[in-house]
């Protein structure tokens, strides 16, 4: 798990439990062939340490711009709510 001791430390063991199984499904999912990406801007903006971005989570430098570059293809955007 990113973030190792220091976090399960700060974490009771159910919330570790909970925390190891939510990273487990982009695991999955990018074994599934689904591709996610994190955009960098918003974490420079929130000032989080990009080191902490699931590994299974590709870097987009804006996420905004990403999103442009799959609508031009016919790529749609879908909202899972």
């Amino acid at each position: 798990m990113r973030g190792g001791s220091a976090v399960q430390a700060a974490c009771s063991d159910a919330e570790w439990v909970e925390a190891a199984e939510f990273q487990e499904t982009p695991r999955q999912v990018k074994k599934d062939g689904v591709k996610r990406e994190g955009c960098l801007y918003a974490v420079k903006v929130m000032g989080l340490d990009k080191s902490t971005i699931l590994t299974e989570i590709d870097p987009a430098g804006n996420g905004f711009v990403a999103v442009l570059g799959y609508l031009m293809p016919g790529y749609a955007v879908v909202r899972i709510p």
